[in-house]
């Protein structure tokens, strides 16, 4: 069951990742973009609190697998 939590949890991590990489290319790029500041706040901030939620959640499989061995 550990194993499919921190498989879940891997994965979710790389999906924030590769959104977050995404819209530092299209920054980066120079395009004319619109970004609404109050959506963009709120979408960093709903980040930075799944990445914690998620980084709990790996320490706990980590600290079980830890104890098994």
């Amino acid at each position: 069951i550990e194993i499919d939590e921190f498989i879940k949890t891997r994965t979710e991590i790389n999906a924030i990742g590769k959104n977050i990489y995404q819209l530092l290319k299209i920054l980066r790029s120079g395009n004319s973009v619109k970004i609404n500041e109050n959506n963009l706040n709120k979408t960093m901030d709903n980040i930075r609190d799944k990445i914690d939620i998620l980084s709990d959640q790996l320490g706990a499989i980590i600290e079980k697998n830890n104890e098994r061995i």
